[in-house]
């Protein structure tokens, strides 16, 4: 009696089965003989007709002694199930590697090992715990639709060619100290607590985009810091659901470029990164009192650190020419520099009146305000220290109070002036004030007209 499992459209397994009516590859008990599994398995792949699905690999079965008996060039299996660990440390595996809908429900383990045949493609698999640390990709590596229950460990590994699509980690994925010799790409991932790339190395171009970062009660991390940047890194698309903390600090980009792209800034944190080499492009800012700001000054994070990465922030949108941009992180800089001061000062400064008078030299509708309102208040005070024609009114006191401050303010003979108590000081105040301020409109009016 044959084994009842079918292997692909219309055909059916021809090995024989045992008294459940399954064979020795197909039984899904996890404590069949390894050595029978071993010869089974060698007997079908070496044809080139039997296709490799539905296995169930026992628990003590050694997959580095199949990779060695084979003797073709590719190994490719589909809805497979090791019950085995996968163990390939310090070898060099010189077969591709296809795995489609496999379920690995043990560890997986290829530290130093070095992947020199095909590709190494994983598509629709479910892992538990997996650790390439120190791994060499000589040869494209691909995940796709790949899930990690556990830690997924690839640090201080080499790729050449990196694919990472639609990937679910479920805990902690290691990147860091990697190095990517060619084009690297990870998109649409999902990540329930942190990606880590720190001191990574970049030659060629870099994109992590469309990722979906952490649940509604956590805070995912995701970490560039100390990456050495030689050719392009791009984040494009970042989706938090929460919160998301993106850390750029301490990024090596002598000769390579940083480009954050169609991000959602509103529940980002860049605390501690450095943005000075960072480009900015349609990204979507949080908007406080009307103009915009960053995650970390909402929430009340970073607070010794946001004048510099408001400084930086305006930088990157003055590079890139979004003046716009650019004039709101300025004046979130100037407020963040004012809030450093102390508890009375924050309010009673020269930082503080430039605030007050035109918002930071950033607007002219206020500067002008100002300046009227400073002309109106001298008015009232020329009003009331002139002293009063006989029979004249209130209504003409005040005439000729605004006379004599318009007078003033045009720096025009003011002989009216010397009639009333300390005139001549007032008028010289009143000039040095209108003075100041008429430089804070201009000021705003050359700013505007800049943008």
């Amino acid at each position: 009696m044959n084994c009842s499992r079918s292997i692909g459209k219309r055909r059916q397994c021809t090995l024989p089965a045992d008294t459940s009516g399954v064979c020795i590859l197909h039984c899904a008990a996890r404590g069949k003989s390894p050595a029978i599994f071993m010869e089974a398995i060698l007997n079908v792949a070496e044809g080139a007709d039997y296709p490799l699905t539905g296995l169930h690999f026992p628990a003590d079965f050694s997959v580095p002694e199949m990779l060695g008996l084979l003797r073709s060039s590719r190994l490719s299996l589909a809805n497979s199930v090791f019950h085995c660990r996968v163990v390939l440390d310090r070898r060099e595996v010189v077969t591709g590697l296809v795995f489609t809908f496999t379920q690995f429900r043990a560890p997986v383990s290829a530290a130093t090992a070095v992947f020199s045949g095909g590709s190494v493609v994983f598509a629709g698999c479910q892992f538990s715990e997996l650790d390439f640390a120190n791994a060499g990709f000589k040869c494209p590596v691909v995940f796709d639709t790949c899930s990690f229950a556990e830690a997924a460990s690839f640090n201080h590994c080499t790729f050449d060619v990196t694919t990472f699509r639609s990937v679910t980690f479920g805990a902690r994925a290691d990147f860091a100290a990697a190095e990517f010799r060619g084009p690297a790409l990870f998109e649409g991932l999902s990540l329930s607590a942190s990606i880590e790339y720190s001191g990574a190395r970049i030659l060629d171009t870099f994109e992590f985009r469309q990722v979906f970062c952490g649940s509604a009660e956590t805070t995912c991390h995701v970490s560039f810091r100390s990456v050495d940047v030689v050719g392009r890194l791009v984040v494009r698309r970042l989706y938090p659901s929460s919160s998301l903390v993106l850390d750029l600090s301490h990024v090596v980009t002598e000769r390579g470029r940083v480009l954050l792209r169609d991000t959602n800034m509103s529940t980002t944190s860049l605390h501690a990164s450095d943005l000075s080499r960072v480009m900015f492009l349609s990204c979507t800012w949080p908007i406080y009192r009307g103009r915009f700001a960053c995650f970390d000054d909402l929430a009340g994070e970073n607070t010794a650190g946001l004048e510099d990465q408001y400084r930086e922030l305006r930088r990157a949108y003055e590079r890139s020419g979004h003046l716009l941009e650019a004039s709101d992180f300025y004046f979130r800089e100037m407020d963040a520099a004012r809030m450093k001061l102390g508890p009375l000062s924050r309010h009673f400064s020269l930082l503080a009146l430039y605030g007050l008078i035109s918002s930071y030299g950033e607007s002219y509708l206020r500067a002008t305000a100002m300046l009227i309102g400073l002309w109106v208040l001298a008015t009232l005070a020329f009003a009331v220290a002139l002293p009063l024609r006989p029979g004249s009114g209130v209504v003409e006191g005040v005439a000729r109070g605004a006379r004599v401050a318009t007078q003033a303010m045009m720096f025009a003979p003011v002989g009216e002036a010397k009639r009333a108590v300390g005139g001549e000081i007032l008028v010289a105040l009143f000039r040095l004030l209108s003075a100041a301020q008429s430089a804070f409109v201009a000021l705003a009016v050359r700013r505007r007209f800049r943008r």
